[in-house]
């Protein structure tokens, strides 16, 4: 059984050779995604992460831009809300994550973990320290 071909050249279809295969990027070569800086830190005044520690990284973390986070066993809590750090219940001795994702991100962890290590300016009775002034 013969098949008719059409030989009239309007009806000729090109070889399909694609040409030379040029790799392509899977990602584009600039990265849009903001800067993420991360720290462990451990909480070292006699209290813990109660209120008026709480309260004084939210204000830190407030001046900064960037999103921070303070994960702790898995959980991730807003580092620029109160209710959500008190609900850490983070006690003497605890291992938490700070995490910063945004512009000024180094700037906010390393401003955090100074306050963390400074036992959040609290004497070792829980009284309030003077705070010595942490700009961003």
């Amino acid at each position: 059984m013969d098949t008719f071909r059409d030989e009239r050249p309007e009806t000729r279809r090109p070889p399909s050779n694609p040409g030379p295969l040029v790799p392509r990027p899977t990602e584009s070569p600039m990265s849009h995604d903001p800067p993420v800086a991360r720290r462990h830190v451990e909480i070292l005044n006699r209290f813990g992460l109660h209120m008026r520690p709480a309260d004084r990284f939210v204000r830190l973390a407030m001046k900064y831009q960037s999103e921070i986070r303070v994960i702790h066993e898995g959980n991730e809590f807003n580092g620029k809300s109160i209710l959500d750090l008190t609900s850490v219940a983070a006690q003497l001795g605890t291992r938490l994550v700070v995490e910063a994702r945004g512009p000024d991100a180094p700037a906010a962890v390393g401003a955090l973990a100074e306050l963390i290590a400074a036992h959040f300016y609290e004497d070792d009775d829980g009284n309030p320290l003077p705070e010595k002034e942490l700009a961003p």
